[in-house]
Order: C-alpha cells, then structure tokens, then sequence
C-alpha cells in the first residue's frame, strides 16, 4: 500500500561513498530539510563508513558556516 521510499538520510548515505556532481546537488538540496537526528544520524554512518574527513561533514555538523 502507497508509495515506496527511502529515508533522505539513508540514501544520501549511500551516495557518500563515491558522490558525483549530482550528488552534491542534490545533498545541498536536501540538507536544509534534514532534522537533527538525521543530521547526526547521516554524519555518523559517513564518518564509521567511509572518512572522518569526508566534504560532507562541516555542512552536516554546522561547521562549514
């Protein structure tokens, strides 16, 4: 029943590990939308899965502004 879809932070998630220009796009596009918990939810799983470093993170944690 309904639509199928996969939480914005999960699938961000995914892209993380290797993100194209649409990728980038579409994180910015979604960012201002993501709550806390998923903020933090998302910054944790790319920081355990892929890089403590990774371009991402400052937008994420608030320490890109």
């Amino acid at each position: 029943d309904g639509i199928a879809f996969m939480a914005p932070e999960v699938l961000l998630y995914y892209r993380a590990a290797r993100p194209k220009d649409w990728d980038q796009r579409d994180f910015e596009a979604v960012l201002p939308r993501l709550s806390a918990n998923q903020r933090a939810w998302l910054s944790h799983a790319i920081t355990t899965s892929w890089s403590k470093h990774h371009r991402w993170l400052p937008a994420l944690t608030g320490a890109g502004k």
